[in-house]
């Protein structure tokens, strides 16, 4: 795929964090357009951390999104 290509067909994504509060605010017809990636809940970290399967899984998980990112520069890098 050319260079032109791909950039006629990417759409650019914004990623965006905010409270429950300020989401609330934002009318019914734009939240309805918008698709939520995660909800995330304060003071979670250390309960998480306490337990040994989380732990595990996180291990893996950072381990597996090192080389997903390495991957998209790879690809970047080789389509432009």
């Amino acid at each position: 795929m050319s260079k032109a290509l791909w950039e006629q067909q990417r759409e650019t994504e914004i990623l965006a964090q905010m409270t429950e509060a300020m989401y609330l605010q934002i009318p019914d017809h734009i939240r309805d357009e918008m698709k939520l990636k995660s909800i995330s809940e304060p003071n979670w970290k250390e309960v998480y951390e306490s337990d040994e399967q989380w732990k595990e899984l996180h291990k893996e998980f950072v381990k597996a999104l090192k080389a997903k990112k390495q991957r998209e520069d790879e690809i970047r890098a080789e389509n432009r």
